[in-house]
C-alpha cells in the first residue's frame, strides 16, 4: 500500500439513518495526475458524480463524489486507491444527506 489508510465507521451506521449516502474521498497526488482516468479502472459500478482538483505545491489535492457504494465498499475502494501508482495520501467521508447536495461544490 503505499498511501496509510485508517477506516473509522462501522458497516452498519447507515442502518438508522434516512438520506442518501455518498462518498467523498480526497487524494493526495504526485503532479502530472490525471485523476479520472487514473480511477476509472477501480470504480466498480460506483458513479463518479463531481471531481475538483487543485494544486498545492508540487502535489495535487483531488475531491471525488462517489456514489453507489455501501461503507465496506468504500473503504475497499480507498484501499485500492492507495494501491495504484502516485497516490500518496487517500481519505474517505461517508455522508449522508439529501438527493438535491450530490454534486455540490464544497469550499477547500
Amino acid at each position: 500500500m503505499n498511501a496509510y489508510v485508517r477506516h473509522f465507521a462501522e458497516d452498519d451506521f447507515v442502518r438508522d439513518l434516512s438520506g442518501d449516502l455518498t462518498h467523498l474521498f480526497h487524494l493526495t497526488t504526485v503532479a502530472g495526475i490525471d485523476a479520472a482516468e487514473m480511477v476509472a479502472p477501480v470504480l466498480n459500478g460506483s458513479a463518479l458524480v463531481s471531481l475538483h482538483t487543485s494544486r498545492c505545491g508540487d502535489r495535487l489535492q483531488h475531491r471525488l463524489t462517489l456514489t453507489g457504494l455501501d461503507p465496506a465498499g468504500a473503504r475497499d475502494l480507498a484501499g485500492r486507491l492507495s494501491d495504484l501508482p502516485g497516490i500518496r495520501h487517500v481519505t474517505v467521508e461517508h455522508v449522508i444527506g439529501r438527493q438535491e447536495l450530490r454534486g455540490s461544490a464544497v469550499p477547500c
